[in-house]
């Protein structure tokens, strides 16, 4: 609500996450996720157009997909600016923190994809247990 309110993009929003109980640690960690790449797509893409898809596949892995159709970018593996793509760095350290795993996909004028892939703990497993999601 608070992106669509500041931004000219229009947002498609689609929970298919159902009932599922997230942890509170981990909604917080997801929500910063999504948030800094709304705000990467508002700032950089040129976008027209924002989709946020919270999803959940049949072996119990969630996903939230933000994805843009603005003018992408290539991702150097080294970045001759300092402090340049911090925010990506970021939301990769959260998603760590949460045992997920985070996708950056982009090419020049052909927008922005990111994934965040994790699986949910059961109510006996401490958040900061959880393993990696491959």
């Amino acid at each position: 609500s608070q992106f669509k309110r500041g931004s000219d993009i229009q947002v498609y929003f689609h929970n298919r996450w159902g009932d599922s109980v997230v942890p509170k640690a981990m909604e917080s960690q997801i929500s910063r996720i999504v948030q800094e790449a709304l705000a990467n797509a508002h700032k950089h893409s040129q976008a027209s157009m924002v989709r946020v898809l919270l999803r959940c596949e049949q072996n119990g892995v969630y996903e939230a997909i933000i994805e843009d159709n603005g003018v992408g970018f290539d991702f150097p593996n080294k970045s001759s600016h300092p402090g340049e793509h911090i925010g990506l760095i970021i939301m990769q350290e959260r998603a760590e923190k949460i045992g997920g795993d985070l996708t950056i996909n982009s090419e020049p004028g052909d927008g922005t994809q990111v994934v965040l892939r994790l699986a949910l703990p059961d109510s006996s497993t401490p958040v900061d247990r959880i393993s990696s999601v491959a």
